[in-house]
């Protein structure tokens, strides 16, 4: 369901759903109803095309010939697809380990529209440690700005990618003016944000009412990205457990024509992140086989392959 899977359609439909756009999903092959996006090939695997599937309804070709982000662009069929809802949804949804490029893209997309349409940056997070539930926001001594800082530095590594060494200059000018925000979950009852990007990072570690408490915030000609990783649960509840899969996995998601999710599988970031994914997805899998009724109700990323 967030793997870009790989399916066996004729040439005929690549060529139609290429020309015209979009093909209705009964016309094309029954087998990927369930899918968000996938990888259409003939038998032969002379012509292949990606396609998202919209409402349960219909494919629609996702062409990124043309899609960039402040000078990135995709480096493999995951991230094509996910290139391709940041641009044209408005609500993405992306599962990836550490160094996939999941925030880094996120991050390079908010930034490009705010350089040319102004619009605003929100950079949201749970204040969750690592391997424990604590609101940082009562433990941490200072204002508001002080207790989110070691929130905020967890941004930079991927903002001084895209900004480079005057980062920092950037940031400033936009607090200064308004355009970047960064916020903690905990904070957000009683906001509104409209014409802007907002990024929900490790979104693997909210409740569905959290969850749902951050997105109904988002008002008009906005753009919302939530990041979560289902191997790195820092609230020590099951995946199935956590709003983000709750929400995934809602027939309203999927009946939905604005909403895109992705998995990013391939590593970018060094041998140490591959091997540190290996051994997640090795414990969670031997966890799940202790748990029958764990392992009918939770889609395992375990070797590329989603399990229902």
């Amino acid at each position: 369901m967030y793997e870009v899977n790989t399916f066996e359609v004729s040439s005929s439909a690549i060529n139609k759903l290429c020309k015209h756009k979009e093909l209705p999903l009964s016309s094309v092959n029954e087998m990927l109803e369930g899918e968000s996006f996938v990888n259409l090939t003939n038998g032969s695997n002379s012509q292949s095309v990606l396609a998202h599937i919209e409402a349960s309804e219909k494919l629609v070709h996702v062409n990124t010939k043309d899609i960039q982000f402040q000078g990135w662009k995709p480096r493999d069929k995951a991230q094509s697809c996910y290139f391709w809802s940041l641009k044209n949804k408005q609500l993405t949804i992306c599962f990836g380990a550490a160094g996939t490029g999941k925030t880094s893209i996120a991050l390079a997309a908010g930034v490009q529209r705010l350089f040319k349409e102004d619009k605003k940056l929100i950079l949201c997070k749970p204040t969750v440690f690592v391997g424990m539930k604590s609101n940082a926001i009562a433990a941490v001594p200072g204002d508001e700005k002080d207790k989110l800082r070691p929130y905020v530095d967890s941004y930079m590594p991927g903002l001084t990618k895209i900004l480079g060494r005057n980062v920092q200059h950037y940031i400033y000018e936009w607090e200064e003016k308004g355009l970047i925000d960064f916020r903690a979950v905990e904070l957000m009852r009683g906001q509104h944000f409209e014409d802007c990007t907002l990024i929900l990072d490790e979104a693997q570690n909210l409740s569905l009412h959290e969850l749902a408490s951050v997105l109904s915030r988002v008002g008009e000609n906005s753009h919302v990205v939530v990041l979560g990783d289902p191997a790195q649960i820092d609230t020590r509840s099951r995946w199935h457990d956590t709003g983000l899969y709750m929400f995934a996995d809602s027939m309203s998601i999927l009946d939905s024509d604005f909403v895109g999710m992705v998995k990013l599988e391939s590593q970018y970031r060094g041998p140490m992140a591959g091997l540190c994914q290996e051994i997640l997805a090795e414990y969670s899998q031997l966890n799940d086989e202790d748990d029958d009724d764990f392992i009918t109700t939770l889609p395992k990323f375990v070797g590329g392959n989603q399990i229902r």
